[in-house]
């Protein structure tokens, strides 16, 4: 079965490269389709890196004009409405996103899948549930079983994936009145969800919320958030060359990037190799 990947990317071509390889290298990687959907402004090594990929079945699109909205909701959002619209014509069961920055173990696609099969939740996101304060919550990542899930209200879009009726859910939202203020417009939609968080995860959480439903996350993670800097990440970009910098980022360690990060310390890797999983638990 195809299923679709929204890869959204804008000014990380070093980080999109080592993505795109990390996707290449998961089981069933080669049976989707891809979609890689590069904001306004983006930097042309990031188009160059797009472009380049060798992967069977990729779409790119490159944003020339201004859209006039703050952040990247737009993006992402207008990226998943591509999505559904491919996912109704391959019968696809999943829709996934893989932001430029968030690299998959090579179980990721065969776990998500073995996920959304055995519960059925609203979300799936593979990688360590980091809450709004910016830091990983031991307490729930303590056991350490490959084979169980966990169910929380937060959701984050390191890594995740919806059956398409999620996201026609979520697209009810990705209106002009939301993009044009974010803030006001989930306020609005959904009060007194004590939510901070205007942009797609946060309103993709009460989304969730006022559904019913949860996100699902690994005890053992199936992806990471690479990104030390970027948007919302005041971290230290690396020098050089894009191929520098893409060596450099091979041999970056987990302390080599929280200390890279500057001010947020959350970045924890994941087991690139996987796990052969029979039945998926959860708690």
């Amino acid at each position: 079965m195809s299923d679709v990947v929204v890869i959204p990317a804008w000014r990380r071509a070093d980080f999109l490269a080592l993505t795109l390889e990390r996707i290449a290298a998961a089981r069933h990687s080669d049976e989707h389709h891809y979609f890689i959907t590069l904001d306004r402004g983006f930097d042309p090594e990031v188009l160059a890196v797009a472009q380049a990929w060798k992967q069977k079945d990729v779409a790119v699109l490159a944003r020339t004009s201004d859209h006039g909205y703050y952040g990247n909701s737009f993006n992402v959002l207008e990226g998943f409405r591509y999505a559904l619209g491919q996912a109704a014509r391959l019968g696809s069961r999943l829709i996934y996103t893989i932001e430029e920055d968030v690299w998959v173990a090579k179980d990721f696609f065969a776990f998500s899948r073995q996920v959304h099969d055995a519960f059925s939740p609203f979300a799936f996101s593979a990688s360590v549930n980091q809450p709004s304060t910016g830091t990983a919550t031991e307490t729930i990542r303590k056991p350490r079983e490959p084979e169980k899930v966990y169910g929380h209200p937060f959701f984050q879009s390191y890594g995740a994936s919806f059956a398409p009726s999620a996201v026609v859910e979520i697209l009810k939202h990705a209106t002009h009145d939301y993009y044009r203020d974010m803030g006001r417009y989930v306020v609005k939609s959904f009060p007194g969800t004590g939510e901070r968080r205007w942009e797609q995860d946060g309103l993709i959480t009460r989304v969730i919320g006022a559904a019913g439903g949860e996100t699902l996350y690994p005890y053992v993670p199936r992806a990471m958030h690479a990104g030390f800097h970027g948007y919302n990440r005041a971290g230290t970009p690396l020098k050089g060359t894009l191929d520098e910098r893409i060596a450099k980022l091979r041999e970056m360690d987990q302390a080599a990037m929280n200390r890279a990060a500057s001010a947020i310390f959350d970045i924890e890797f994941c087991d690139f190799e996987g796990f052969e999983i029979d039945a998926v638990t959860r708690s």
